[in-house]
């Protein structure tokens, strides 16, 4: 996937209990003529992107703790060109990032209940 399929880009931080956590959601639409994006690689830039924005680097601990995916086709009213697809022609990725020391400490308090 390349920087011109990228639409969209919201980066939220929400305040956990140590660290940040960190939120992505990227619209995506492939110039490929198939449509074919798969799962693992829509995660991978939408991982990619935010890593680069806010420098969150796996070596400091950055791991992803969660990652959505959803695809739908174009329907007449908005797309005429994309009536009758039924391969998803546009994407929408929502990915989270966490701490490894705050998932430790969750870790943790769960083992203590």
């Amino acid at each position: 996937m390349t920087k011109q399929e990228i639409t969209k880009v919201t980066i939220e931080c929400r305040h956990g209990s140590g660290h940040p956590i960190w939120n992505i959601m990227m619209f995506a639409t492939p110039e490929r003529p198939d449509g074919a994006l798969s799962y693992s690689e829509l995660v991978l830039m939408a991982e990619r992107v935010l890593r680069d924005a806010k420098d969150l680097k796996s070596s400091n601990g950055w791991l992803v703790s969660g990652a959505e995916v959803m695809a739908w086709s174009g329907s007449e009213k908005t797309n005429p060109e994309h009536r009758g697809l039924t391969k998803p022609h546009e994407f929408r990725v929502t990915l989270d990032m966490e701490n490894s020391a705050d998932l430790d400490r969750e870790d943790d308090s769960d083992a203590l209940d």
